[in-house]
């Protein structure tokens, strides 16, 4: 069993291809493509840790379909996106909840504004491919745009240490 983090896949959202430069003409390709992605990388057994934006849709049911393509047991920080942490409980999430910690690492949906403590690492979303996307050296960028449009292990994350 692995834990896998990523972030801001936004299913369903067709203006995000535009937005960030997706390597999609539609959104069902689009969609497609990301769950054969994370399903590649992601066994049942695994646990995803998706910090926000899952989809972009006004039809939950699209969101139920998406997830149960999904391998894994997937715990939402939900994000600005998403639907409510019950409603997206009922559409086949693990666990919802705004914020998560486990052990030394933090999961939130907007990246800190400050500086990082020195205790706590930082997993976020929110800011897609922007230049601007690694606010402190113990911080980890997990948006699809930036990681091969797939879930990343956790325990590969290269975090930089500075004195």
């Amino acid at each position: 069993m692995s834990i896998l983090v990523t972030s801001d896949t936004h299913f369903c959202h067709a203006n995000i291809i535009k937005y960030c430069h997706r390597p999609y003409q539609t959104v069902e390709q689009m969609n497609k493509d990301l769950i054969d992605r994370w399903n590649s990388r992601v066994s049942t057994d695994d646990t995803v840790i998706h910090v926000g934006d899952f989809a972009l849709t006004s039809d939950p049911q699209a969101i139920y379909e998406i997830r149960k393509q999904l391998n894994g047991y997937i715990i939402l920080v939900v994000g600005n996106h998403d639907y409510s942490k019950a409603k997206m409980s009922r559409l086949g999430f693990n666990l919802v909840t705004n914020r998560l910690s486990l052990e030394d690492t933090v999961f939130v949906h907007r990246p800190p504004t400050a500086v990082c403590s020195s205790e706590q690492r930082i997993v976020y979303g929110h800011v897609h491919n922007s230049p601007h996307a690694r606010p402190c050296h113990k911080c980890y960028n997990a948006c699809v745009e930036v990681n091969e449009y797939m879930p990343q292990y956790l325990h590969n994350i290269k975090w930089t240490h500075r004195s």
